[in-house]
């Protein structure tokens, strides 16, 4: 089975100042097949060039480009149905990343999630992978 692999992950494995660098590093390196969307590949490397500086975004780009992971692209279909979980989840505050990986996982039939950001999944429909 496979797992999706949020933005809060890449970005605590490329920052070793982060706390959760260990745990994401072992889950990103846990064996399991990685899939990612071309949304969260653009705004992790956004994140990381802000924050770590260009160097680190593009080892980051290198990394998904050698397929350490699947990038799904986010099509048509995915925009509706975020816009339909945005309706449906009215009380969340979800991203527009976040809406579009729900769409992408769910057209995919993900049931679980890499994501340092568990409030946003566990307020949805996915199970966050603990480390």
């Amino acid at each position: 089975m496979s797992l999706f692999v949020d933005t809060s992950i890449w970005y605590a494995a490329a920052d070793s100042s982060d706390r959760s660098t260990p745990d994401a590093k072992a889950i990103l390196k846990s064996g399991e097949p990685l899939v990612t969307s071309d949304h969260v590949l653009v705004e992790t490397r956004t994140l990381l060039h802000h924050r770590l500086q260009r160097k680190a975004a593009e080892r980051f780009w290198d990394g998904l480009r050698s397929g350490i992971a699947i990038i799904e692209a986010v099509g048509l279909a995915d925009f509706e149905a975020a816009w339909d979980i945005g309706l449906s989840w009215r009380d969340q505050d979800f991203s527009i990343v976040d809406r579009t990986s729900f769409a992408v996982m769910r057209r995919l039939g993900l049931d679980r999630v890499a994501s340092l950001d568990k409030r946003e999944f566990a307020a949805s429909m996915w199970e966050p992978v603990e480390k």
